[in-house]
């Protein structure tokens, strides 16, 4: 939570419980294979928010979007992203994001001679 809007930095809540959104951004390619072409603002690298405005670009996240609505109590906004998109917006742009779950490490590849 960044405790500010970003479009015109008023706190958060600012209208009233619940009344400010979560915005929750997956990253990677299988994220990205969620959103229906329609729901890009560029296709295959950053999509627009899966909200009450764009509720059929990503179906298979409805669920998702429910339990965590009802979890909040508040609007979520789920969307998608290669890395590139966070690194530039948060180290250029200066957007504050937290990472609260990063890809585990995949071993490489065994066989004969070679080590995990």
């Amino acid at each position: 939570m960044t405790g500010c809007r970003w479009n015109d930095g008023a706190p958060f809540d600012s209208d009233g419980p619940g009344t400010s959104d979560l915005d929750v951004t997956l990253v990677g390619e299988p994220a990205l294979g969620l959103f229906k072409l329609s729901g890009f603002f560029v296709p295959g690298v950053h999509s627009r928010p899966l909200s009450d405005e764009d509720p059929d670009i990503a179906p298979d996240l409805v669920p998702l979007r429910r339990k965590l609505m009802a979890m909040v109590g508040r609007p979520v906004n789920i969307q998608a992203s290669r890395e590139i998109v966070i690194q530039f917006r948060g180290d250029m742009l200066g957007q504050p994001y937290l990472i609260l779950l990063e890809k585990p490490e995949t071993p490489g590849p065994k066989g004969p001679g070679k080590q995990a």
